[in-house]
């Protein structure tokens, strides 16, 4: 009887150690507010300002992957930068409180700042969410006076692999989302983004989402509603550059864009091979697919609802042959016209004229 005593003893003290453990390893709640500060603790009653939660919390690294940090409602006022690290099955969180309302302010005046900055950018580290909240910038200054400086204050920058920004509301900003090539398998889904863009003496610059995606990995964008930008020459999104700046094997899909124009295509060189633009509503704007560039096989533009008025075109196919070479435009609803091209050089679509 003792030494079953014993073994169930041992057996009891390992169990113990295993639980202590998986709770100490389990995802946390943790959270941030306006009034927060850098040395509190991090709990709901003891929030960390933002920009320490960003840098991993206080002590340093308290954040880990598959953790969540709530924002409680108000707002953040300042150019933030993340240095988040999660993990591809546990990425980090970052998330509005439930019921409440948390802004992020650039409150950045391009005119005068000296470089502008970007209110929310995640450039290194990775594999974090960024999700429901608003970003913005009050600033009323929308005017540039050194076009090439790129003096603004943009909104959400996403740099990192495995990052995402999801139900955000991105509005009066430079740049709305930048959503670079570094940002290997990331995805923008569900954010809504207007009224961005500002103007130099050239023209209007900054667009509600400028991506590239050349490598490797694929990039998402799906189930955005892009309304239109400030000034004339921002676009509602841009994935475009050149033979340095693709955007390869990557989806834009079922979202909703308007007032505005959207270029998928770059100069010659610029490659999107084994990209798509499936199920997508646009309305009042013009759609370059491939523009200039040379390298569009395969692509593919399905399914999409492109709807031109005015003196804008519907649909614009790729302006140099051999960007047509590969590039599938097939199955969609066109109202205007396709400007650079016939309906004989498309014919498996649905066409409808302007009048």
């Amino acid at each position: 009887m003792p030494k079953k005593i014993g073994a169930v003893s041992i057996a009891l003290t390992a169990l113990w150690a295993l639980s202590n453990v998986f709770a100490q390893s389990s995802p946390a709640n943790l959270y941030v507010s306006p009034s927060g500060c850098a040395t509190c603790s991090g709990a709901i009653g003891s929030p960390w300002d933002l920009k320490t939660a960003l840098a991993g919390g206080y002590p340093a690294s308290t954040v880990k992957p598959g953790d969540t940090i709530w924002l409680r409602g108000g707002t953040y006022t300042g150019a933030f930068t993340s240095t988040l690290t999660g993990t591809s099955s546990l990425p980090i969180m970052v998330r509005q409180y439930p019921g409440e309302r948390a802004t992020l302010d650039g409150n950045v005046n391009p005119a005068t700042s000296g470089g502008g900055g970007t209110v929310l950018m995640h450039t290194s580290g990775g594999y974090t969410w960024y999700w429901g909240f608003e970003v913005t910038n009050t600033s009323t200054v929308r005017t540039d006076t050194n076009p090439c400086t790129y003096c603004r204050a943009d909104g959400i920058n996403l740099s990192a692999p495995g990052t995402k920004a999801i139900n955000c509301v991105v509005h009066d900003t430079g740049q709305g989302i930048t959503f670079w090539s570094s940002a290997l398998n990331s995805e923008l889904y569900g954010n809504i983004i207007y009224y961005t863009g500002y103007s130099a003496p050239d023209r209007g610059h900054g667009h509600g989402i400028y991506t590239q995606n050349y490598e490797g990995g694929s990039k998402l964008i799906k189930h955005n509603i892009l309304g239109g930008p400030a000034f004339d020459g921002a676009y509602n999104m841009q994935a475009y550059g050149s033979s340095i700046a693709g955007f390869k094997g990557s989806t834009i899909t079922e979202n909703v864009w308007f007032a505005g124009a959207t270029l998928m295509g770059g100069m010659s060189d610029f490659d999107a091979a084994g990209s798509q633009m499936t199920g997508n509503y646009a309305w009042h704007n013009t759609d370059a697919i491939g523009y200039y560039s040379q390298h569009m096989n395969p692509v593919t533009v399905s399914g999409n609802y492109f709807v031109g008025l005015g003196p804008a075109s519907a649909l614009t196919p790729p302006l140099n042959p051999l960007g047509r070479v590969g590039l599938t435009i097939s199955g969609n609803t066109i109202v205007g016209d396709l400007d650079g091209s016939s309906q004989s050089d498309y014919p498996n679509n649905t066409y409808y004229s302007k009048e």
